[in-house]
């Protein structure tokens, strides 16, 4: 796995959400897998009331996510990155992503 961007290090759990917008937007994490598998992550919409999204994209097709989570507090997106990172992974030696 290769990390493309992560710039939720910019961001401060301790810091509500609707304070952070200036920090926030679509591009916030994304790593690629050996096999071309992306884990994404945004927030969406751009206001105080958006949440973050993590993406799974398999094959490059970005209309239609393998998985897709929604979070609303940046420790729950930690949490949810986490898992669903190793899921991947697991999955991806297993040869099961689907």
């Amino acid at each position: 796995m290769s990390y493309l961007y992560n710039r939720l290090d910019e961001l401060n759990p301790m810091c509500p959400i609707g304070e952070q917008l200036l920090n926030l937007g679509e591009d916030l994490f994304q790593a690629q897998f050996e096999d071309g598998t992306v884990v994404d992550v945004g927030f969406y919409p751009w206001s105080s009331d958006g949440a973050f999204k993590v993406s799974v994209i398999k094959d490059g097709n970005w209309d239609e996510p393998v998985k897709q989570y929604e979070c609303k507090e940046l420790k729950e997106l930690y949490t949810r990155l986490g898992v669903t990172l190793v899921e991947v992974s697991t999955c991806l030696k297993k040869k099961d992503i689907d």
